[in-house]
């Protein structure tokens, strides 16, 4: 269950959304496996129709006795629930529809089924020669297809396996080296150790929260040093299709010059950890803050902060998902890089507060932040969302709005801004805090 569990469509789509990729996939998936109907590797199984007319036949008239039709129904239902969820996972399809593999014995028993029943009604002696004799000729095409297919891959995987085993043997030994995907990398990598961002064979990456993204492991590592790395190990796509990897890449030291240009070829680059580093308290409105205690942070993308401080955000916006961004800009001089949350609507959070004395929240945000958007059925990679300045935000504290100034923002890089909320507001020591309005949220200090 863990495999699939916070990942899939209804992790990256609103919930209609993910049900309209789901239904889809999941008809994909009963025509290809049952039928024989799709471009997919799974309509390589049975024979394309013939084999699904078989199985129904057999499903129909087989004669069963009644502790054989609930155990029957047992397998049916679990059969079902399996293809639905392995519909909703995104991953149907991937390395020839394994997860479908432990139900093909119980439809090959159908077919057979039906194959007996066929040939004892039709009382001839030309059809089961005629279904073997069909069986093997498409036995020996798709044989044929699969050969190929794993020469490929052998090939793809040796030379994996190659500069693997040349990292493994050219960086110094006992060298933390970071990945985003081949978890399989680790078994040729014995004098090193991978941590996998996805927390994949990395727990401390691991997380409950439904996110797919591996943005919020960027935040465990600038929060939590000793979680770093020394080297990243990556596909040469990566650095397309993930472009927030680049403030944390430096050198390209090792190039896998077997795969060509292909967009599965391994690349090695240093880690460059510098954009994590003199930001992790509030930088530029220091003169606001001289009189002020801070004395706790939520950084919204990390995700053991969301459980302290029982933090969540709501959208305003009717199916549509926005997930995590990463925003790099100068913070004071430096280049900084932040993960954090588009809020078109509102975020909540409680704080442990002393309610004698008046509350100071600082939050870092941008005036624009470039994130992907989950629209429906659909999503937009990049959008770049531009919000108005000043900004209004609505404040309030247990229900009970604190009226706020409006707070200009910079037209460029990081701002931050000063909350303020009286004594008078608090009336107990962990109140809930509401910021509403349109914004971006990367950090508060209180």
């Amino acid at each position: 269950f863990m495999s699939v569990a916070n990942k899939g469509y209804f992790n990256a789509y609103p919930f209609f959304g993910a049900i309209t990729h789901t239904v889809h996939a999941t008809i994909s998936i009963f025509k290809g496996y049952f039928f024989g109907l799709t471009g997919e590797a799974r309509e390589l199984y049975t024979l394309p129709v013939i084999s699904a007319l078989l199985g129904i036949g057999g499903i129909l008239f087989i004669l069963r006795k009644k502790n054989q039709q609930i155990t029957e129904l047992v397998f049916g239902l679990s059969a079902i629930t399996a293809i639905v969820l392995i519909a909703s996972s995104q991953w149907q399809g991937i390395s020839n529809d394994r997860y479908l593999a432990w139900i093909t014995p119980f439809w090959l028993l159908y077919i057979g089924a039906g194959v007996y029943l066929i040939d004892k009604h039709l009382k001839t002696p030309f059809f089961k020669p005629l279904i073997c004799t069909l069986l093997v000729l498409f036995q020996i095409t798709t044989l044929t297809a699969f050969a190929a297919k794993y020469y490929s891959l052998t090939a793809a995987h040796h030379q994996m396996r190659s500069f693997v085993q040349t990292v493994n043997t050219e960086l110094p030994p006992n060298q933390k080296i970071g990945a985003i995907g081949g978890t399989g990398w680790l078994y040729y990598m014995p004098n090193h150790h991978l941590s996998n961002l996805s927390g994949i064979t990395s727990p401390q990456f691991f997380s409950n929260e439904k996110t797919q993204s591996p943005l919020p492991s960027i935040e465990n590592l600038k929060h939590h040093p000793e979680n770093r790395f020394s080297y990243w190990l990556l596909f040469a796509s990566n650095t397309k299709t993930n472009p927030w990897l680049n403030p944390y890449l430096g050198e390209l030291i090792l190039t896998d010059t077997d795969s060509f240009n292909l967009p599965n070829r391994h690349l090695l680059y240093k880690a460059y950890w510098d954009t994590l580093e003199k930001g992790n308290t509030p930088q530029l409105i220091s003169n606001q803050l001289q009189n002020v205690n801070l004395i706790g942070e939520l950084d919204i993308g990390l995700l053991e902060h969301h459980r302290q401080y029982r933090y969540v955000s709501h959208s305003r916006l009717n199916n549509t998902k926005i997930p995590y961004a990463q925003y790099t800009a100068n913070l004071n001089g430096h280049k900084f890089s932040e993960i954090g949350l588009l809020i078109m609507g509102y975020e909540t959070f409680n704080l442990r507060v002393n309610p004698e004395k008046a509350l100071q929240i600082v939050l870092r945000t941008a005036t624009s932040i470039d994130t992907s958007v989950a629209t429906g059925s659909r999503i937009k990679k990049s959008s770049i969302i531009t919000l108005n300045s000043p900004l209004e935000l609505v404040v309030l504290v247990d229900g009970n709005e604190v009226p706020q100034p409006k707070f200009e923002l910079n037209n460029k890089g990081f701002s931050e801004i000063l909350i303020t909320i009286p004594e008078t507001q608090l009336n107990r020591s962990e109140p809930e805090i509401t910021i509403g309005g349109d914004h971006i949220s990367f950090a508060y200090w209180f």
